[in-house]
C-alpha cells in the first residue's frame, strides 16, 4: 500500500529508488531546470498529459494533442469528445501550457504549423514524470479488454 502525495502520485517500495534518482539535484540540474521549475512544469495535469503523449510519439500535431487530452478529461473516446471540451483544451494549450513548456526548452512548438516536438530536455522531464508516477489517464477505449 502506498502513501498518497499532493502531486497525485503513489509511493511504493518498488518505485522509491527511481523516484529518489529522479529527484536528485544532479538529475534535475542536468535538465537545465531548477527544482522549482521542474515541479511547476509537472504540477498541471494538462501538461503532464501532453508530456505523456509526447513520450509515446515524440512529436504530435496540436489537433491530436487537443483531442487526446480532451478525451482524457471527458473520460470518453476520441470520437465522443464534446466540442466545448476541445475548445477549452486548445485555448489553454496554445495560450498557457505550450508557451510555458517551450520557454523551459521542454518542447519545440511551431504555432504556424501546429507541430509539438519533445526535446532532449523534455525526455529527461518525462523520465522524472514517469518515476513520480503522476496521474496522466489515457482516453477511454471502447475496445474490449
Amino acid at each position: 500500500m502506498g502513501v498518497a502525495c499532493s502531486l497525485y502520485c503513489t509511493l511504493t517500495v518498488s518505485n522509491l529508488s527511481a523516484i529518489v534518482a529522479a529527484l536528485q539535484p544532479e538529475t534535475i540540474s542536468r535538465m537545465g531546470l531548477t527544482p522549482a521549475v521542474t515541479f511547476s512544469l509537472l504540477s498541471d495535469r494538462r501538461r503532464r498529459r501532453l508530456l505523456s503523449l509526447l513520450s509515446d510519439r515524440r512529436a504530435v500535431r496540436i489537433d491530436e494533442a487537443v483531442a487526446w487530452i480532451a478525451a482524457c478529461e471527458a473520460e470518453t473516446t476520441l470520437e465522443e469528445v464534446p466540442t466545448e471540451t476541445k475548445r477549452r483544451v486548445r485555448v489553454s494549450l496554445v495560450h498557457v501550457h505550450l508557451p510555458k513548456l517551450a520557454d523551459a526548452g521542454v518542447v519545440d512548438y511551431d504555432p504556424r504549423h501546429g507541430d509539438v516536438v519533445l526535446t532532449d530536455r523534455g525526455e529527461t522531464l518525462v523520465r522524472t514524470l514517469s518515476a513520480l508516477q503522476l496521474e496522466t489517464s489515457p482516453p477511454r477505449s471502447d475496445a474490449p479488454d
